[in-house]
């Protein structure tokens, strides 16, 4: 039901069934890695590391409408698509860089509860918000770099940002 929701919600925000497939893709891939973590680590599944996964998707949904919704801005103000993409991660990249290392932050402390489920919570949650903000960008700057109508979204080629050095 949740995964519906956010399909409709993007889907009318961006005019465009494939822009809210495309919105959903950065976390289904981070729900899954969460579950590829807790069978990696003997982590059985209780209502702590269930959470996860919906903390998984929140976090991905949240970086990627960041960056589709400054990239459709920038899209209305200019013809070059590709300038808009870039321009648009290179805006949108340290925030969502921040809040994701300050969120795995608070979450990591939760490593030092002596309750197995709150650590348990903790690590994981740490884990998938570091993922997911980093993936909500390639993910998304791999969909965004293509071709383009309505939101000017669909599926392509690796768009790759070295932030040190601002290279693209």
């Amino acid at each position: 039901i949740l995964l519906a929701a956010i399909v409709l919600a993007t889907s009318l925000m961006f005019t465009s069934i494939k822009g809210g497939l495309i919105a959903l893709v950065p976390g289904i891939v981070t729900m899954a890695l969460v579950f590829v973590a807790m069978a990696l680590l003997g982590y059985p599944l209780n209502a702590g590391t269930a959470m996860v996964a919906a903390l998984a998707i929140g976090i991905s949904i949240d970086g990627t409408l960041r960056l589709f919704l400054r990239y459709n801005a920038l899209c209305r103000r200019t013809s070059n698509h590709e300038e808009a993409i870039v321009a648009a991660v290179r805006k949108e990249a340290r925030p969502v860089a921040a809040t994701s290392l300050a969120l795995a932050l608070g979450f990591a402390v939760l490593l030092l509860s002596d309750l197995a489920t709150v650590a348990q919570f903790g690590l994981l949650g740490a884990c998938v918000i570091s993922a997911g903000g980093s993936f909500s960008f390639s993910a998304d700057g791999k969909a965004a770099r293509q071709e383009t109508h309505a939101l000017e979204i669909s599926a392509g080629q690796t768009l790759r940002i070295d932030l040190a050095g601002g290279d693209v």
